[in-house]
């Protein structure tokens, strides 16, 4: 399945971290239309590798249990959000396509002399509800794992439930397994149900906009403050142990059917006040993410600069903080 997938950890990476990691692809589509990818990681020392990387305590990664993580940059800035699980021996990262090759590229550049390798695999990634799921016979979901993020797999594919979205999730298989033919949940359906969920996404026009408190990751659980260092903790931590966390993400809709995108402004009176997270249109609205400063949500929020589309605040599954510490 690997065969053909090149391997950026034996590759000379020259540039600096931050380098070309924003740079579109020409000719590819960069957006949040994409779909989803996965990037394997495997090696003797994969799992150390990971936790000097990522916001997650990978020592807790195990077969049944995936973990939500950020990987930052020095700064503390997230260049991408993943899952993590634990598959054939492998560590298998799931995220937006379009952030493959860059992130794989940049994480290699920390490989040194670490036995890891690092590949784009050949492995399809499909959204699959509760319908889907259950058409799967070789796959059993336990009644004990409906309530809590979890895998189930086989040799061929695995089922990753996600714990805010209840009996949906998402199914990786290889080249030679059919996706489902039932329950198959489109990209757009896929992402209206992360965005109702409060589960944020970054693409790569939003790539190092946000510490990870400012989307939420404090509260979903993807951060891990007790494990040791690992790229960009400095920073992670003390705007968590000074509390100086101003800015949060919060659920808006609005009438009608707009395509803002990732990054793009929010507006107060005509003045910046936010930044999109994700946006998704249907049935005659469009839902979305938006990190905006505590002490601005009091205030009318807008779309655009003319304040002609003004949004209403969604509250989401899980209490994010509305004042100030």
């Amino acid at each position: 399945m690997c065969q053909n997938a090149p391997d950026f950890a034996s590759q000379t990476c020259p540039q600096r971290l931050s380098d070309n990691f924003m740079m579109k692809q020409p000719g590819a589509d960069n957006g949040p239309s994409d779909g989803l990818g996965v990037l394997r990681i495997s090696g003797n020392d994969r799992q150390d590798f990971l936790q000097g990387q990522l916001t997650q305590d990978v020592d807790k990664l195990t077969a049944e249990n995936p973990l939500f993580a950020g990987w930052t940059s020095a700064k503390g800035r997230l260049r991408c959000l993943l899952w993590v699980v634990d598959w054939r021996d492998a560590v298998w990262l799931i995220l937006p396509k379009s952030l493959l090759e860059p992130v794989a590229r940049q994480l290699a550049m920390f490989v040194l002399r670490a036995d890891v390798q690092i590949g784009i695999p050949e492995v399809e990634v499909n959204a699959l509800n509760k319908a889907g799921l259950q058409s799967l016979d070789s796959l059993k979901v336990p009644s004990d794992k409906s309530g809590v993020s979890h895998c189930i797999y086989s040799d061929k594919l695995l089922f990753l439930g996600i714990e805010q979205l209840q009996q949906t999730g998402l199914l990786l298989t290889d080249s030679s397994t059919a996706a489902p033919s039932v329950g198959v949940l489109s990209w757009q359906d896929w992402r209206r149900a992360c965005v109702r969920a409060g589960l944020p996404s970054v693409w790569l026009q939003s790539g190092e906009m946000f510490v990870p408190q400012m989307l939420n990751l404090d509260l979903l659980d993807a951060i891990s403050f007790s494990k040791g260092c690992y790229v960009g903790q400095e920073i992670i931590a003390r705007t968590q142990n000074l509390g100086r966390i101003k800015r949060r993400m919060y659920g808006f809709r609005t009438k009608g059917q707009h395509l803002p995108g990732p990054g793009d402004a929010l507006y107060s009176s005509g003045k910046k006040a936010g930044e999109l997270v994700d946006a998704v249109c249907g049935e005659g609205s469009t839902e979305l993410l938006a990190v905006v400063p505590i002490d601005k949500l009091d205030e009318p929020l807008c779309l655009d600069s003319e304040s002609t589309v003004p949004l209403e605040r969604v509250t989401l599954p899980y209490p994010v903080p509305e004042q100030l510490d």
